[in-house]
């Protein structure tokens, strides 16, 4: 066979998994009881809509009574300012007056901003992956409501050795392979850390990809074969005819 010039290639191997860039548990803001849960497991979500209500009749019941507190406060005040325009009364009355309207007022909008708190609603597009919590169960807020996920942007994360730190560069040459899927990918490294584990001398790579079928999971495993050296014409023989 004859020796011509080729082009040559030549890659190293490491594993990856797949992650998510939006993954997020979504938590409570005030405990209360659910008292309607939205969404199901599986179903796409958009930013905003409702995910789940809690039960707000304790809050409401103290909305209502403040407000009944306020529009008395409000008509004594009005009355009171009335009067001290027209230099009748004293001004101890009309700044009492003026000071519990405005105290009544500022608990009301408290009050009303915690009501909003018991609706939950999506913080991005996304599916949900799992709900903690069924109706009618006291919600925590310590503990997460349910799982979103949104995987039509993904990226693989890999430990790459040391070794190799002044090979890679953003927008070195991935080939990702998913053995559970039988299914291949060509990439690119879009960035890198600047961190190297003293445990084990590697520093992450992180590789973006496209996954609007959604076919790739987070935590899904990825064999990546990372290229660290060509060469447009060089002289290629097969490693198998070479003896020691």
């Amino acid at each position: 066979r004859k020796l011509t010039p080729t082009k040559f290639e030549h890659f190293f191997e490491v594993y990856g998994n797949v992650e998510s860039k939006q993954n997020a548990s979504v938590n409570m803001e005030m405990p209360g009881v659910i008292k309607d849960i939205k969404v199901e497991v599986g179903q796409k979500v958009n930013r905003g809509q409702i995910l789940a209500i809690l039960d707000k009749e304790i809050i409401q019941r103290n909305i209502d009574e403040l407000n009944v507190s306020y529009e008395l406060a409000n008509t004594i005040f009005l009355k009171q300012e009335k009067l001290w325009n027209q230099k009748i009364g004293s001004e101890l009355q009309y700044l009492e007056a003026k000071s519990k309207k405005e105290s009544l007022q500022q608990r009301l909008a408290t009050l009303n901003a915690s009501s909003g708190k018991f609706i939950i609603n999506a913080p991005f597009t996304g599916i949900v992956d799992e709900i903690f919590y069924k109706e009618g169960e006291l919600a925590n807020v310590m503990l997460p409501l349910l799982r979103l996920i949104n995987i039509n942007q993904v990226y693989i994360v890999a430990e790459v050795s040391e070794n190799y730190i002044s090979t890679i560069k953003q927008g070195t040459y991935v080939r990702a392979e998913f053995p559970s899927l039988n299914k291949s990918i060509e990439a690119q490294v879009n960035r890198h850390g600047s961190f190297i584990k003293p445990n084990n001398r590697t520093f992450k790579i992180y590789i973006d990809i496209n996954n609007q079928n959604e076919e790739l999971k987070p935590n899904l495993l990825s064999v990546l074969h990372i290229k660290d050296f060509e060469k447009d014409s060089a002289i290629v023989v097969p490693s198998g005819i070479i003896q020691q």
